[in-house]
């Protein structure tokens, strides 16, 4: 069974590896931009998944996306070893995230998902964890869900601090 909880220094490298293994993260430290917090999913010291968020941005009223509404919690990217998917701990990401955001007085999670391949498959990820496609369905085109609904979908395997 994975754990999640808080990135260490120590999982830099291999939090890294597992987000680039999957074209997803800039190149460089992208780990250190302001407010951005990162966990990860691990078992025997290796890194399962990994989920990249923000607390305290309102990216979507921000910008001017007008289906943004609510305080938002924004998951800049989600992703589990390809071993690991179809397991539940895709989905156990996000909802720790909507758990943490509910904590902090946020009431929507949003995302807007990267580019890349398996346009299907991440539609139908977003969807099982509850999320809707707010815009018209262009690259970046963002996705919301109240967080009570995130939570009420999604029970995580493990939700150690």
């Amino acid at each position: 069974m994975a754990l999640i909880r808080r990135m260490s220094g120590a999982d830099r490298s291999m939090t890294a590896d597992l987000l680039a293994s999957e074209g997803l993260g800039p190149d460089g430290d992208f780990f250190s931009a302001d407010g951005i917090d990162v966990l990860v999913a691990h078992n025997n010291g290796r890194i399962m998944g990994v989920v990249e968020y923000d607390l305290t941005c309102d990216f979507g009223r921000e910008q001017g996306r007008a289906g943004h509404l609510g305080e938002q919690a924004w998951i800049y990217s989600v992703m589990v070893a390809a071993s690991e998917r179809r397991g539940g701990l895709g989905r156990a990401l996000p909802t720790e995230v909507a758990q943490r955001a509910q904590e902090a007085g946020r009431t929507f999670l949003a995302l807007a998902p990267q580019d890349g391949t398996d346009v299907l498959g991440r539609r139908a990820f977003f969807q099982a964890c509850g999320l809707t496609l707010i815009e018209p369905e262009t690259p970046g085109a963002a996705w919301v869900c109240p967080i009570t609904d995130v939570m009420r979908r999604n029970i995580p395997e493990a939700r150690p601090r």
